[in-house]
């Protein structure tokens, strides 16, 4: 999985992006990472994304370049408890992105969960 990884991502890069942290950080330990996110994505999990019942938040931007759009929003779909937040541009994951969604989303719940508290 390591060489397919390496094959799929990194072989055709120029010298220049092979010299970006993010790509350097890729293909630490024998692209290792990227190599486990493929067995991930192939595997079964025993389980169909519309048998899960809890409640998902995903968010994704249009922009993407490393996720299709279309992608996400048809794993959206197949999730019957998802809110499905799109962003016009951003990157895949970025500080920004994170500090939103704990902004929005977590203190939503948490703030949520303190109402339905009652302290006696």
């Amino acid at each position: 999985m390591e060489a397919l990884a390496y094959e799929l991502f990194f072989s055709n890069l120029s010298k220049e992006d092979q010299e970006k942290n993010d790509i350097n950080d890729s293909m630490k330990n024998h692209c290792f990472g990227l190599a486990q996110d493929l067995k991930l994505r192939s595997m079964d999990w025993g389980f169909k994304l519309s048998e899960v019942k809890g409640n998902v938040y995903m968010q994704h931007s249009r922009a993407d370049q490393n996720v299709p759009f279309i992608t996400a929003k048809m794993t959206a779909n197949l999730l019957p408890n998802c809110k499905f937040m799109i962003r016009d541009m951003g990157e895949h994951f970025s500080k920004e992105a994170l500090d939103e969604y704990i902004k929005t989303v977590i203190f939503e719940f948490y703030e949520g969960e303190n109402r339905k508290t009652s302290y006696a």
